[in-house]
C-alpha cells in the first residue's frame, strides 16, 4: 500500500463518524500494529481492512464499506467461538481432522504444481500426436458435422455469371489466379477445400445455404441465387456427428488428452522416486 494512502485511510479511521461508530486506533503491544475492533482475544488489525478505498468515494460510503466488513468479521469470530463452546468434543476431532486433512492436500498440491511447473514438458511431436491418434481413433467421434468445401459468393449484375460458373468448376491454375486477382469483385471466396469447416458455423453465417442437402451436394457444384446474391458451392468432404474427426481437428483434443496422460505418469514416477530417495536417506522406514 503506498505511504500517502496510510495516511488517508488512518484519518478516515479515527476521525469520520458514520451513525453511532466512532472510530479509534488502538496500538498492539505485542506487536505495535494498529488494532481496529477486538473479540476475545482476536484482534483485527487496520492492516487486513479493504483498502486502500475506491478514489472519488465518499466518507458516508467508504465508512459503510468498513463497518460492514468489521462487523462481518466481528460477527464470524462471535459464531465460531459460541460453535466451539458448544459443539461436542467428537465433532470437534472430526472437524480438525477435516481441517488438518485439508490443509496437507494444499500443500501437496501446491507442491505438485510447482514441480510440474518446473519440470513437466507439454511438447510432443508431430509423430506422437498420430500415432496417439490412430491408436485410440474410436474417441475422436464429432458432435458436429463437418464440411470440406469451395465456393464463391457475388453479385451477378457485376460478375459474368457464365464466366465464374466454368471457372469454379474447372478450377486449373488459371482459374485460381484469376479468382484472386479479381477478389475484390466477390463477396466471398473459399478456394481451399482440403479444410475441414464446422457446417452450423456456415449456415450461420450464410443462412442461404441452410436448406441444402449435404449428401446430394457432394461432388456436386450447387448455385443458389437469394437476395440478388449467387452461391457457388461444392463439397468436397463430410463428417457426420458420429463420424470420426480427422488428425486435422482432433489435434487440440489429443494434446490436452497426451498432457493429462502423461502428468498422471510424471506424479507417480515422482513420488516412487521420493519414496526412493527417502529410504536411501534413512527418513523413511516401514515395519513390517
Amino acid at each position: 500500500m503506498k505511504y500517502p494512502a496510510v495516511i488517508a485511510i488512518v484519518w478516515v479511521l479515527a476521525t469520520w463518524v458514520s451513525g453511532c461508530r466512532y472510530f479509534s486506533l488502538k496500538s498492539d503491544d505485542d506487536s505495535g500494529e494498529k488494532v481496529v475492533a477486538r473479540v476475545g482475544s482476536e484482534k483485527l488489525y487496520l492492516s487486513a481492512l479493504p483498502l486502500p478505498l475506491e478514489p472519488g468515494m465518499s466518507k458516508q460510503d467508504s465508512m459503510l464499506i468498513i463497518n460492514n466488513f468489521i462487523d462481518s468479521w466481528a460477527l464470524n469470530r462471535i459464531l465460531l467461538q459460541k460453535a466451539l463452546m458448544n459443539l461436542p468434543d467428537d465433532k470437534k476431532e472430526a472437524f480438525e481432522k477435516l481441517v488438518e486433512e485439508y490443509r496437507t492436500d494444499l500443500y501437496i498440491n501446491y507442491y505438485k504444481q510447482a514441480l510440474i511447473s518446473q519440470y513437466f514438458d507439454t511438447l510432443f511431436s508431430p509423430d506422437e500426436i498420430k500415432e496417439y491418434y490412430e491408436a485410440n481413433k474410436p474417441l475422436f467421434k464429432s458432435d458436429k458435422v463437418y464440411v470440406q468445401y469451395r465456393m464463391v459468393v457475388f453479385d451477378p449484375s457485376k460478375v459474368k455469371k457464365t464466366g465464374v460458373e466454368k471457372r469454379f468448376e474447372k478450377m486449373s491454375e488459371e482459374d485460381l489466379d484469376y479468382f484472386m486477382e479479381n477478389a475484390i469483385k466477390f463477396k466471398a471466396l473459399q478456394l481451399n477445400d482440403s479444410t475441414w469447416t464446422a457446417w452450423d458455423g456456415l449456415i450461420e453465417k450464410y443462412p442461404a445455404l441452410s436448406n441444402l442437402s449435404l449428401e446430394k451436394s457432394l461432388h456436386k457444384i450447387q448455385s443458389i441465387t437469394r437476395n440478388g446474391t449467387r452461391y457457388l458451392i461444392k463439397l468436397n468432404g463430410i463428417i457426420p456427428i458420429g463420424g470420426i474427426k480427422p488428425l486435422e481437428l482432433a489435434e487440440e483434443e489429443i494434446k490436452k488428452m497426451m498432457i493429462h496422460r502423461k502428468k498422471i505418469d510424471f506424479i507417480k514416477q515422482t513420488q516412487t522416486r521420493l519414496i526412493q530417495e527417502a529410504i536411501q536417506n534413512n527418513m523413511y522406514e516401514k515395519y513390517e
